[in-house]
């Protein structure tokens, strides 16, 4: 990121971030570089970062050690102890870096972790990304930025109202979207039954303006929307069915699965082979490389998980509303 001297150009990265358009910045090139050389500059613009709460930058592998070290001259720290970090380094995609006010940044190489049944390619990110006129800062493609919060939206099981908004504002600030190229670049990564539902959601609960021809081409198979509808999407979002109910979590991405049979997920489940690697640092297993805690029980998991869709099944379509996301 290009912390120069003159406030109007960081104004122009820091209305962007305040949109929420901005969820990855490629500053590969300049921090642990050139780029945190003004020190007075620096402090001016992460003052005005406080109000955003985090910030998120895209960068190579190699660059996150300049990183951390570029920013540990300002106050930054690598929070918890040093297993967590290995443990982050190895499993996720980023590291994050937090100062004692709370204010953090994360370090991402890439976008997607290995276990997660969608891609997003980090290189055809940064590959794509646009220079702000005027400044060293870089943006990604409107699609690209919109298929990034949709990943998000499925990886938290759309718990959160506030991406579904993001979704309506990175549509409404792309009147050029390539709706065409969205949706191929959302097949590759298998999100598109994701892409479509996040759509549909924020046309039906926001009036976002997504073409009908947009909707009838994207969207899944009537067995696919069938069984979404039962989960009602729109109204469990505002219900925090994500939060109260996990087995409503694993049927919402099993449902939402694209290349790749849902029986052979299923499969892994039951053999324990599901585990999230860094249930540990939530407390929730041992420490990577041993056992974990999470999938002790599949037998327990599948019984929950057929018995959540049962019961589904059992309330029928009197519970579902007019449209598939659930939110009419």
């Amino acid at each position: 990121m290009p912390f120069r001297d003159t406030d109007d150009q960081a104004q122009i990265g820091l209305d962007q971030l305040a949109t929420r358009r901005l969820p990855v910045l490629d500053v590969g090139q300049q921090i642990g570089r050139a780029a945190l050389t003004s020190r007075q500059s620096l402090r001016r613009r992460i003052a005005a970062l406080d109000l955003l709460g985090d910030l998120d930058l895209l960068l190579s592998r190699d660059d996150v050690d300049r990183a951390v070290s570029a920013l540990g001259r300002y106050g930054f720290e690598v929070p918890g102890t040093e297993a967590a970090e290995a443990g982050y380094r190895e499993h996720h995609f980023h590291v994050r870096v937090q100062r004692p006010d709370g204010l953090i940044v994360e370090l991402h190489w890439e976008l997607t972790r290995a276990i997660e049944p969608f891609h997003l390619d980090a290189a055809e990110f940064i590959a794509g990304s646009a220079v702000v006129p005027g400044t060293r800062l870089r943006t990604p493609r409107a699609e690209h930025a919109l298929l990034h919060i949709v990943a998000e939206c499925v990886r938290d099981g759309f718990d959160r109202l506030t991406r579904l908004v993001d979704v309506d504002r990175s549509v409404a600030a792309a009147p050029a979207m390539d709706w065409r190229d969205l949706e191929e670049t959302a097949r590759r990564a298998r999100l598109l039954p994701t892409l479509a539902l996040a759509l549909e959601m924020s046309r039906d609960m926001l009036d976002t303006p997504v073409p009908d021809e947009v909707r009838r081409r994207i969207r899944p198979s009537p067995g696919v929307r069938f069984h979404l509808a039962l989960l009602q999407p729109g109204q469990s979002m505002l219900r925090q069915r994500a939060v109260t109910r996990p087995s409503w979590v694993v049927l919402l991405q099993l449902w939402l699965l694209s290349g790749e049979r849902r029986t052979a997920v299923l499969a892994r489940m039951f053999r324990g082979e599901d585990a999230d690697p860094l249930d540990w640092l939530c407390g929730l297993g041992a420490p990577a490389g041993t056992a974990a805690t999470s999938a002790a029980h599949p037998v327990k998991r599948l019984g929950k998980l057929a018995a959540y869709q049962l019961g589904l099944y059992a309330r029928g379509v009197s519970g579902v509303g007019r449209s598939w996301s659930g939110a009419r």
